[in-house]
């Protein structure tokens, strides 16, 4: 039984019978689909960037002595200026470059860190610690999940007659530049920085750690 000839198949190239026109034709082709892959890798990186652009956060931490309208009011505190949610993991604050104990009453450690003398000094003369700091507003910034154009404040403590005189000691500390914050923070996507109020911009890290107020000077976890 004779075998028949098959017909050619339609996706094949045309042959022309010139062997330099058909390698000319098949490396055409072959550079067309190289051209489509590359184009195609291209379109779905740039789609990724953007989608992770779109869900970028930028957390800026920073202390101020006035409240909106124009009250004294010491406040430091955390603000996401990106435009991604932020899971902050873990904020700390230092005294002198030394880090304060995480949860404990944060005007307290922050007065006994920078202002020692004038701390005492003004408990001894208003009969007590809580006398004389009067009335402070805090609230713990890590393990929070803070939106876009949204702020946490770890501390507000209002400036009054009664704790005028620690309340300037504390904000000289601050305006030295002895007060710094720092925090660890990642995307919706796992990508992770570490923002300091001292430095810009924030270092990338591999992931949060658990305790740790520096990276890069003290590394994060893998």
């Amino acid at each position: 039984m004779t075998d028949r000839p098959q017909p050619p198949n339609p996706q094949d190239p045309k042959r022309t019978g010139h062997l330099w026109l058909d390698m000319a034709v098949a490396l055409s082709a072959l550079l067309i689909s190289v051209t489509s892959i590359f184009v195609a890798y291209n379109s779905n990186q740039s789609m990724e960037r953007l989608t992770r652009a779109s869900s970028w956060p930028f957390l800026q931490l920073g202390s101020g002595n006035s409240s909106d309208d124009g009250t004294p009011e010491l406040a430091f505190g955390v603000s996401n200026v990106g435009t991604g949610p932020a899971r902050v993991y873990a904020f700390h604050v230092e005294v002198d470059g030394r880090p304060l104990p995480p949860r404990a009453h944060l005007l307290t450690e922050l007065l006994e860190a920078c202002c020692a003398q004038e701390f005492a000094a003004a408990s001894a003369r208003a009969g007590g610690k809580v006398a004389a700091m009067g009335s402070d507003m805090s609230q713990p910034v890590g393990r929070h999940f803070l939106a876009p154009n949204s702020e946490i404040l770890a501390l507000r403590w209002p400036r009054t007659p009664a704790n005028e005189a620690l309340w300037r000691a504390l904000d000289d500390a601050r305006q030295s530049g002895r007060i710094t914050m720092s925090a660890c923070y990642c995307s919706v996507f796992d990508d992770c920085w570490i923002a300091h109020s001292d430095s810009f911009p924030p270092e990338t890290v591999r992931s949060c750690p658990n305790e740790s107020p520096r990276s890069g000077r003290t590394a994060a976890s893998p």
